[in-house]
């Protein structure tokens, strides 16, 4: 523990704490024991980790200028951190509301008043027990808990069985793909790609296809039916031979909630919150919360003027959100083609609550009286494994590593190899390491700021710009889910050697 992340940060003395600190108490129906009042107890030195609220109280007011806006510090943020199955750091900041669209005219450019801060009164504070939308690490938490409980029942025989096992009418005869090995163009039997392919992002599927979008052959995906959804994947072209190339797809995690339904009959939405959520006792963990009895104020709000990026992305009109998203899913494939739920975004919840999720993978599948998956099947899914082209080490099976500097960004300097964990685009992230049986959760709204630049790019918010940045580039220490990891292993006394 010999690197320090204080060159990171303004000096101490900058810090402030003019923003409020929001706190609930830990529920007391989980297994996982209250340690927040005596951290030292569980080997956290209490200093080091109360440098973390003056951090991000300084984040919450900062005033950051873009190239062309101006935003008034960050959102949101809730931060739970636990370890030996002890919460040894659980509490919520900022705002969970806090800008309004402004006052815009939808067909109007440039957009004259946009992301105003609401009136005082109309901001909400968030809460531990605020619900956060989860985006990516939808996939672990729903996607994968739901494929290692098949494989643990028995109803997945094995993660290298060809999904057109269990999905019969998944085949399909595809000309002159791309092999990215041999940069030849063969063809392709969809009804040979694996689950394992789908999990490590080796399918071959196109990153990202663009649904809201006019236009080409992006248009299948025009569907309110879930029971469409198979038939519409069926209709995209692979862009690369299966198992040649390493694509990070959305269309993967799709498939595997058709996968659920095809193996239970259940959506993934009703099959973890039957099958794991509600027997551990999680009631703030769920995919479309407002059809749960949560209320907009009980769920942390992102983009102000629906998925249009201040309109600079072209949508069709029965499909246009113009609103502030609150207790929706943020992803345009969940919400508009997966019906709020899906394998790869939509699930909702709290830093606590995803805390137990994370512990559960610690402790191999048990949770109290609860069996789940086990040690075997926690072992292959977060082995590291070496992309087609051999290198990088960026994914085991569905989880990110720290096996390679690629995801520093989420686990920080100090964490060892054989963590595990996930991000998500609102501003999520989740850090599993099993060496130390140590969690770290933070969940952001990052998205609910203004963009960093009204006229270029459409997907640079200020709460992202802030959050997410490589290596190398501008403004990169303010990475805060790197600097919070780092403090949070600064502050604990029993670590273990990686």
């Amino acid at each position: 523990m010999n690197k320090k992340i204080t060159s990171l940060i303004p000096s101490i003395s900058v810090l402030t704490s003019s923003i409020a600190l929001n706190t609930t108490s830990c529920s007391s129906n989980f297994m996982l024991e209250d340690y927040t009042n005596n951290p030292s107890a569980a080997g956290f030195d209490k200093n080091k980790l109360d440098l973390i609220n003056k951090y991000v109280n300084f984040k919450l007011s900062e005033t950051i200028s873009g190239s062309s806006s101006e935003a008034y510090g960050f959102p949101s943020m809730q931060i739970c951190v636990t370890k030996d199955n002890k919460i040894v750091y659980n509490k919520a900041f900022g705002k969970s509301l806090l800008y309004s669209r402004g006052d815009i005219e939808i067909n109007s450019w440039p957009i004259p008043h946009y992301g105003e801060l609401l009136p005082t009164d109309q901001q909400v504070n968030a809460t531990t027990e605020t619900l956060y939308d989860l985006a990516s690490n939808t996939k672990m938490y729903a996607g994968m808990f739901a494929i290692q409980k098949l494989l643990y029942d028995k109803k997945i025989k094995s993660l290298d069985d060809p999904i057109s096992k269990y999905i019969p009418n998944f085949t399909k005869e595809q000309f002159n793909v791309f092999n990215s090995l041999t940069k030849k163009t063969q063809t392709v039997q969809w009804g040979t790609i694996t689950i394992r392919q789908i999990l490590t992002h080796t399918s071959g599927f196109i990153p990202d296809p663009r649904v809201f979008l006019t236009g080409g052959t992006d248009d299948v995906f025009l569907l309110r039916d879930k029971n469409q959804a198979l038939e519409k994947i069926l209709m995209l072209d692979l862009q690369t031979v299966p198992g040649t190339k390493q694509l990070y797809s959305d269309v993967d995690f799709m498939l595997v909630d058709i996968l659920v339904h095809a193996i239970t009959n259940k959506w993934i939405d009703e099959y973890t919150e039957n099958e794991i959520y509600q027997p551990l006792g999680l009631r703030h963990t769920v995919f479309n919360p407002l059809q749960k009895g949560f209320s907009k104020n009980d769920c942390a709000a992102t983009e102000l003027l629906g998925n249009s990026r201040e309109f600079q992305v072209p949508t069709f009109p029965d499909m246009r959100r113009t609103k502030t998203i609150q207790g929706e899913v943020h992803d345009e494939k969940a919400f508009y083609c997966m019906q709020g739920a899906s394998g790869h975004a939509g699930l909702f919840s709290t830093a606590l609550e995803l805390s137990v999720l994370m512990n559960v993978m610690l402790n191999n599948g048990k949770y109290g009286s609860n069996t789940f998956f086990n040690e075997q099947i926690v072992q292959d899914v977060t082995t590291p494994i070496v992309n087609p082209e051999g290198n990088r080490f960026e994914f085991a099976t569905g989880w990110k590593t720290n096996f390679s500097f690629y995801n520093d960004y989420i686990f920080g300097d100090y964490a060892p190899n054989v963590t595990y964990g996930h991000d998500g685009w609102t501003g999520t992230m989740t850090v599993i390491d099993p060496i130390n049986h140590l969690t770290i959760c933070i969940l952001t709204n990052s998205i609910h700021t203004i963009l960093y630049d009204h006229d270029s790019n459409g997907n640079i918010f200020f709460g992202k710009h802030r959050y997410f940045l490589p290596k190398g580039t501008t403004d990169s220490a303010n990475r805060i889910g790197m600097v919070i990891s780092n403090w949070v292993y600064e502050a604990c006394n029993s670590l273990k050697d990686k």
